[in-house]
């Protein structure tokens, strides 16, 4: 699937149990497509829906517990 620009679609997702809430994705987004929300008794990341990643992978890069996954490989055209 694409989108209108003719990039494949991306879902980006917080795995929250391996969440550490560090906000290093928070401020890594240059979209602010993540925030620092509490889940049951833990505070983890959570991906805003209404947000359109531009793909930069900057949150993936700078989580240092690999919480974040998009599915697709972040150095792929680096």
């Amino acid at each position: 699937m694409t989108d209108s620009k003719g990039l494949s679609a991306t879902v980006i997702q917080v795995d929250r149990q391996r969440c550490s809430a560090c906000g290093r994705c928070v401020a890594a987004c240059p979209v602010k497509l993540f925030t620092l929300d509490v889940d049951g008794f833990r505070k983890t990341a959570r991906r805003q829906v209404s947000i359109d990643c531009r793909r930069c992978f900057a949150c993936s890069r700078g989580c240092p517990v690999r919480a974040i996954n998009s599915g697709e490989d972040p150095d792929k055209d680096r």
